[in-house]
């Protein structure tokens, strides 16, 4: 299970079909519907890794340590500058 929280189209599709290409299935991040949302969601799916945009990272790295599911990877489309 991976999650995906990038803007379409380009990062989203770039991600979409990484997981397609390897059996994995995937789910969007809604983190408009607040921290307790991304919690919630990693939580449920069970996520271990997630695609996200730079701008994104702060909005879950203050979740981690709340989440009885460990999210291993985070991949950034980007260069990773300041996020936290």
């Amino acid at each position: 299970m991976a999650q995906i929280q990038t803007p379409p189209p380009r990062g989203w599709i770039i991600a979409m079909e990484a997981c397609n290409s390897h059996a994995i299935t995937y789910v969007p991040l809604y983190d408009t519907l607040g921290a307790n949302a991304v919690e919630f969601i990693i939580n449920h799916a069970e996520v271990p890794i997630a695609f996200v945009q730079e701008n994104k990272i702060p909005a879950i790295i203050p979740c981690l340590p709340n989440c009885s599911t460990p999210l291993k990877t985070i991949v950034s489309f980007t260069n990773v500058h300041k996020c936290f």
